[in-house]
């Protein structure tokens, strides 16, 4: 049987739910509102770093990106807030989730307005699959013994 198919329990359904947005907030959200406080402080640097802080802005944001994008393809389907959280990525045919599908699954996320329909979604499907899981033929399940 597909893991899409598998039933889930409300309860566990709940846990999952709520695990899934603490990792969300922790591998994507708590990064980037951190990196745009420290780059609002960027306007008292003195003239002549402005170029120096420009640049450093630039990788920083290209450098949250590229692991926002990637994190659900690193080793065993887990991004770093998933591992904590006990939950991982995997296809359909329960392979780890790969480095395209973690693009597939996440580039969606980075049009703002999207995140509120992506949790729709999730909270209206049974297997809690969002949109950028049914892009990317993914989904999000417990780790085994987490």
């Amino acid at each position: 049987m597909p893991i899409a198919d598998a039933p889930y329990c409300p309860r566990c359904r709940r846990a999952l739910v709520s695990d899934r947005g603490l990792a969300f907030f922790f591998d994507a959200a708590l990064p980037l509102i951190l990196l745009n406080l420290g780059l609002t402080n960027l306007g008292a640097v003195p003239e002549g770093l402005s170029l120096v802080a420009a640049v450093a802005a630039i990788v920083a944001y290209v450098g949250w990106l590229t692991y926002f994008l990637v994190k659900d393809g690193l080793p065993g389907g887990r991004s770093l807030a998933k591992r904590w959280r006990g939950l991982r990525v995997l296809t359909l045919e329960h392979q780890p989730c790969a480095r395209w599908q973690s693009v597939v699954r996440n580039a969606i996320l980075i049009i703002p307005a999207v995140i509120w329909v992506e949790l729709i979604v999730m909270l209206c499907r049974a297997d809690g699959r969002r949109l950028g899981d049914l892009l990317a033929k993914t989904v999000v399940v417990a780790a085994e013994g987490s």
